[in-house]
């Protein structure tokens, strides 16, 4: 499976069978393994090689302390198997030494444990098709209950048309894009119907109402994530820029003083009500919080420029000019003619 998922208890507090069958399975098959070790030094020898070279190197990778819905992952395995297989094919030549007979026996049983696998690998190509055939394969092997897929699955579906959305929009097939989107959109809200108060999913679908410019729902999204987490910084920024690009301006502004009053160091925020108070015709203001961002970015050409800009529409085109060519030093393409412009009223 691509997704192992924590198994989840029932309404008593009890956790499927399965659960404890397999921990007996294993505790038992690590004493057997002691005992024939001590029983039988010489003989298995190999045998404990082999399975200590797999615990060995599966225990570092064993999630005890777990991040993420996954209890583990095939690709944790792929290492520690050289010691079963080891053991397998210790095995297999000890067997053939002690009946030659049986050797073309074993080698057509090889050559078929091969086959199957590698049909079962080719059949696999086509699980990993998409994120869409991906994850109704997980719900096939953990269907719910007692396992609940159902939230992962929309939520990694949402995530993965978002993705493919943004990657139309670069190309520049706008239909394609807003299909991906409202298809991110659904997921995203699917979950949400079962979790209204999920914070990331809340973010996640405003984040997806931005790109498609429907900045009024994504402000309401951050708005009630904003209740459930009202200390989150991200969040209050995020809704004071979709309050800006509602040209909502002035709240706006009101929203980025009182995050730089509680968070001074985030340097964004300074940009942002920058262009806002600019916007308003505050460009004194917004100059103020620009050479912030140029205090603490030097090679900040796009806040050089921006300084430019302000200095030109108050008619200090000395200013205007300095701060254009610093924005040209470090890098930023200017129209030409706006900086000629500048040079031609100086030389006045």
């Amino acid at each position: 499976s691509s997704f192992y998922p924590y198994p989840v208890a029932n309404a008593q507090g009890i956790f499927p069978l399965s659960v404890f069958i397999v921990s007996f399975c294993g505790i038992i098959f690590l004493i057997l393994i002691g005992i024939f070790s001590i029983l039988k030094k010489e003989k298995m020898k190999l045998f404990a090689f082999g399975t200590g070279f797999f615990f060995v190197t599966v225990v570092t990778v064993l999630q005890f302390f777990s991040i993420g819905g996954a209890v583990m992952a095939d690709r944790y395995t792929y290492l520690s198997y050289i010691g079963l297989l080891f053991v397998l094919g210790t095995m297999l030549n000890s067997f053939i030494s002690k009946y030659p007979s049986y050797k073309k026996m074993v080698l057509i049983f090889i050559a078929l444990i091969g086959i199957v696998f590698s049909y079962a690998t080719h059949k696999r190509t086509k699980v990993w098709t998409n994120a869409d055939t991906l994850w109704k394969n997980v719900m096939d092997q953990y269907p719910s209950p007692p396992y609940k897929i159902a939230e992962t699955y929309q939520a990694n579906l949402g995530n993965s048309f978002g993705e493919k959305g943004q990657e139309f929009q670069r190309i520049g097939d706008q239909v394609q894009a807003m299909e991906m989107y409202k298809k991110s959109i659904m997921y995203f809200s699917n979950v949400l119907l079962t979790d209204s108060n999920s914070v990331p999913m809340l973010i996640n679908r405003a984040l997806v109402y931005e790109l498609i410019q429907n900045y009024d729902l994504a402000l309401e999204d951050y708005s009630k994530a904003l209740l459930i987490e009202p200390l989150n910084m991200d969040l209050r920024e995020r809704r004071a820029n979709s309050l800006y690009k509602l040209n909502k301006a002035e709240e706006a502004i009101m929203e980025y003083n009182k995050l730089i009053f509680m968070d001074s160091s985030r340097t964004s925020l300074f940009h942002y009500r920058g262009i806002a108070k600019f916007n308003l015709g505050m460009e004194k203001e917004a100059i103020e919080d620009f050479k912030v961002i140029v205090q603490r970015q030097p090679l900040n050409a796009k806040a050089y420029y921006q300084l430019s800009v302000c200095y030109n529409n108050i008619n200090d085109n000395a200013n205007a000019l300095f701060y254009a060519e610093k924005a040209i030093q470090f890098g930023l393409r200017i129209d030409p003619n706006y900086v000629d412009s500048l040079r031609n009223t100086l030389k006045k």
